[in-house]
């Protein structure tokens, strides 16, 4: 999964290329992008993907060693990676039928939301509220920019 965040901001945009161009009409003579509803095979990969990714940024997030100037840094590192996972969705919006998409942002917020409720035996009450802090941080921003989106 940390593979797939450190090089989010490379094949995000080749996918949703990908997907524009599978869906391009070749009979027209401007660039429309028709909405389409993909198979079940192909919405499993993107929530798989979404799933992974949004993983991967929990564990950036959350591995911040040291004091709290190194644990904002990897917050922050995250949130970043966040934005390319948000400019995906948004994309999406575009070319795949609504409801889809929304089946990709709840594996989203999801995952996100079970790493906040995840407990594990050698936390410290510090390492609990740090994972419940990044895992709000990523969720309320995906929201912030979903909420910036025209209708």
């Amino acid at each position: 999964a940390f593979g797939l965040v450190r090089n989010v901001s490379l094949f995000l945009p080749l996918i949703l290329k990908s997907i524009g161009l599978r869906c391009f009409q070749a009979q027209t003579t401007r660039l429309v992008v028709p909405m389409t509803f993909l198979d079940d095979e192909h919405i499993r990969l993107l929530v798989l993907l979404v799933e992974s990714i949004a993983l991967g940024l929990m564990r950036e997030a959350l591995g911040g060693s040291g004091g709290v100037a190194n644990s904002d840094q990897t917050l922050a590192k995250a949130l970043s990676g966040s934005d390319f996972v948000m400019d995906f969705v948004i994309g999406l919006l575009g070319m795949i039928h609504p409801s889809q998409v929304e089946t990709v942002l709840l594996a989203y917020f999801n995952i996100l939301e079970q790493c906040e409720q995840q407990t594990v035996e050698r936390d410290s009450e510090d390492d609990s509220l740090r994972r419940c802090k990044c895992s709000r941080q990523l969720r309320l921003q995906a929201i912030e920019r979903l909420a910036a989106v025209p209708s």
